[in-house]
């Protein structure tokens, strides 16, 4: 879809804060943000350019702080400084139900469970209490491509998914896997060192070495771990690495 934007928030591995949680705006011709994923470092970068009170729409793709970490601090933001309640709340998009009931029975609710009324009362909180809740593997927002939501091995028997961007651009979220070769763009998650057999992210050397030349040069390089400022992607026929608050028109 033209004109639609891709604005990076960070696009570090879990333990390479430096570089920010590995995040994504969307918009397009003035359409609100869709965010995919809110890991730990994302609101205050929200903060930071402006945008926190603008996402409308998150998508969350599996569980770990880097990815869900900042859910909490959103969530409170939009309810008492922006006074986001009722239909105003953001809606929280999640591929499946049993992905939401974890994220708030294992991960939100110790944080977001008890929460105060207007009149200043303490209440007992849901999920929705914050978050309008959508489940499904297919997401539409008016005005931006179509995502859907694929599942993709990451760690073991948990829930992990990567997706399409309409049908030119696909994010592999945390993956092991190689990404699909159709795709006109791609950002594809790495690790960098040598590869394991209990690895939970792809290694660099796999993509470097499997990948075809012309899937190469169209994939951009996410999540990227510590080692990364050691290694040259454009040099092994890589489109590069992606930096935080680089923007895509796609």
């Amino acid at each position: 879809m033209s004109g639609t934007k891709i604005h990076w928030l960070g696009t570090g591995g879990g333990l390479n804060v430096a570089l920010g949680n590995t995040s994504f705006l969307m918009s397009a011709n003035g359409t609100a943000p869709l965010m995919i994923d809110c890991g730990f470092t994302v609101p205050g970068k929200l903060m930071e350019i402006g945008r926190i009170e603008e996402v409308t729409d998150i998508v969350i793709t599996h569980l770990h702080a880097d990815h869900i970490g900042g859910l909490e601090t959103f969530g409170f933001y939009r309810r008492f400084v922006c006074g986001d309640t009722g239909d105003r709340r953001p809606t929280l998009r999640m591929p499946n139900a049993e992905l939401a009931h974890d994220l708030w029975e294992n991960a939100l609710k110790a944080g977001l469970g008890l929460t105060n009324a207007e009149d200043g009362s303490p209440v007992e909180a849901t999920l929705e209490t914050y978050y309008k809740v959508e489940i499904g593997v297919e997401v539409e927002v008016a005005g931006l491509p179509k995502l859907q939501l694929v599942e993709t091995p990451h760690v073991h028997d948990r829930h992990n998914f990567a997706m399409h961007i309409g049908p030119d651009v696909f994010y592999s979220g945390d993956t092991v896997d190689l990404p699909p070769h159709a795709p006109g763009l791609i950002f594809q998650d790495c690790q960098f060192g040598p590869p394991t057999e209990n690895d939970i992210h792809i290694s660099y050397e796999r993509l470097r070495d499997e990948l075809p030349p012309e899937v190469k040069e169209k994939t951009y390089l996410v999540h990227i771990t510590h080692g990364y400022e050691k290694v040259d992607p454009v040099a092994d026929g890589f489109a590069g690495y992606v930096a935080p608050d680089q923007v895509f028109e796609i």
